[in-house]
This record gives C-alpha cells, sequence and structure tokens, in this order.
C-alpha cells in the first residue's frame, strides 16, 4: 500500500533491542505520565517484548517504561487520543489470568463503552452468512419449521399420502373398477391439436402422406391438390369435405374407385375436432 508510513505521520519509530534476555515472567514496567492527566496505574503490567519506542517529537507522553525505555506512549490527536503500546500479550487471556492486567485494559478504553477489536492482521475477519442470520434475528423455530416443510414435501412426493393401488397409481383402473382409456384415434386427435394448426393441418397431411409412401401424382392432379389446400386454409370450417375432395384426386390418380363419402368418414374421423 502506497503513501507515508504511520509512524511517520504520528512522529515516533520502533527499535529491537539487538541482544536481550528475557526474565521468565517478562521485565518490570514503571509507571511514567499520560497527556490527560489521568492517575496511573499503581501495579502495570510486566513486559515480555524486546521492542521499544523512540520517539521523535515532544507531542508524546511516555506512559509505561522499561529499564527508562518507553513501551506504551500516548498523544493527543484530532478529537481523541491515539496510544501505542510495543507488546499485546497483557491482552492475552493468560496475562489476564496470572497477572490480573484488567485494570490496564481499563485504562486504554479511556471510558468509553463502544470498543472496535481489529484482528484482521492475524487472519480474523467477520464474514455474512445464513446462520449469522439466524442467530442475530433469533429464527430457529423458522429454521426448524423449514427443516420440518422440507422433509414433509420429501415424503409426500416419495409416496402418496392417500390409501390406493398398484393399478390405480397407473391409471389403469378407477376407484368404481372402470378401465381408463381411449381409443388410439383420440390419441392422435388429441396430438394435432397440440401441435399443428387447423389451417395447415391438410397441407401437413398431404406431405407426410408423400414423403411416406413415395408416391409421384401428376402436375395436373398436384395443382389441384393445392387449390383444395389453398381454399382449406382459407375456411378452415370445411376440412372435412376438403379432405375427401384430395382423397378422391389421389385415388383418381391410381385408378381407383373411391367413395367420395367414404372418403369423408374418414375425414370426419381424424378431423372432428376442427368443424
Amino acid at each position: 500500500m502506497e503513501g507515508q508510513r504511520l509512524t511517520e505521520e504520528l512522529e515516533f519509530d520502533i527499535a529491537s533491542l539487538d541482544e536481550f534476555e528475557r526474565p521468565d515472567k517478562g521485565w518490570k514496567s514503571r509507571v511514567g505520565k499520560s497527556y490527560r492527566g489521568e492517575p496511573l496505574l499503581a501495579n502495570p503490567p510486566r513486559w515480555r517484548s524486546q521492542y521499544r519506542a523512540e520517539l521523535e517529537g515532544d507531542a508524546w507522553s511516555e506512559v509505561l517504561r522499561v529499564k527508562q525505555e518507553p513501551v506504551v506512549i500516548e498523544r493527543k490527536w484530532g478529537k481523541g487520543s491515539v496510544v501505542f503500546a510495543t507488546d499485546s500479550f497483557f491482552a492475552s487471556n493468560e496475562a489476564l489470568h496470572d497477572s490480573g492486567g484488567a485494570p490496564f485494559l481499563l485504562w486504554l478504553l479511556g471510558g468509553k463503552t463502544d470498543v472496535v477489536f481489529d484482528e484482521t492482521i492475524h487472519g480474523t475477519r467477520e464474514t455474512g452468512g445464513a446462520m449469522k442470520l439466524i442467530r442475530r434475528y433469533r429464527l430457529h423455530g423458522f429454521f426448524v419449521g423449514m427443516l420440518i416443510f422440507v422433509g414433509l414435501w420429501a415424503w409426500r412426493s416419495a409416496s402418496s399420502l392417500a390409501p390406493g393401488s398398484d393399478l390405480m397409481d397407473r391409471g389403469l383402473i378407477s376407484s368404481g373398477g372402470a378401465v381408463w382409456g381411449e381409443h388410439s384415434r383420440s390419441g392422435l386427435v388429441r396430438l394435432l391439436r397440440r401441435s399443428v394448426p387447423g389451417n395447415e393441418l391438410l397441407r401437413r397431411c398431404f406431405s407426410v402422406w408423400r414423403e411416406s409412401r413415395h408416391r409421384e401424382i401428376s402436375d395436373e392432379v398436384e395443382s389441384r391438390v393445392e387449390s383444395v389446400i389453398l381454399e382449406s386454409e382459407a375456411k378452415p370450417a370445411g376440412i372435412v369435405s376438403h379432405y375427401g375432395e384430395i382423397s378422391e384426386l389421389v385415388s383418381r390418380r391410381r385408378g381407383q374407385g373411391v367413395d367420395k363419402s367414404s372418403g369423408k368418414r374418414e375425414g370426419e374421423a381424424i378431423f372432428k375436432h376442427e368443424e
């Protein structure tokens, strides 16, 4: 990150002892003075760090010293103050348990009730998530209810709640014993209704008929069939009679006499849904 170093902005530096031998419980610190004129602690915490502060200006006050070298310093900054300590062991659970350094922490807070602990330097970060929202807004009951709902939904999808039989599940019989089913022609009609528009039905049928049977018809017959198809597209209501005309034209081409009424009956069976 670019910019002026914090130590240069605050006019101090950090030095480390070249050679040192730390006592078992750390160095004994001595009380200095605070710029606020507040009374300091009678029993300051013992110091574990070998780092010392080097002051570069008169704005700093030496709060704690170790062998006449400052380890905790304080200065006025804006509307408040800045306190810098060269050690953090006094804030650990071990130090609070062994030496009871809580009074020094209270002095660091300066009587404030809102405190922010920034530990991102140690890789500790607070991130959001569903469980955090559940704990914050006490949504445990809602979470448990959702689990129950999902379980019931999965159970219902796996098996029906109503009593039945294998034949009923497959749609073969009803509760009265009647057989469910339809004629194959009804299934074809339903399929055509969903996939082919009514005004295009005759053209589709004629095209499939030619491709499936590989029939060749004369240009005259094809022209007359096209005329009938165009008339049917303009007036879809008469599709049954138009189908009969096309059937008669194609049958005449093959030299076979076909009763026009027979063709109409066949057309009524297939295109009844268009009337």
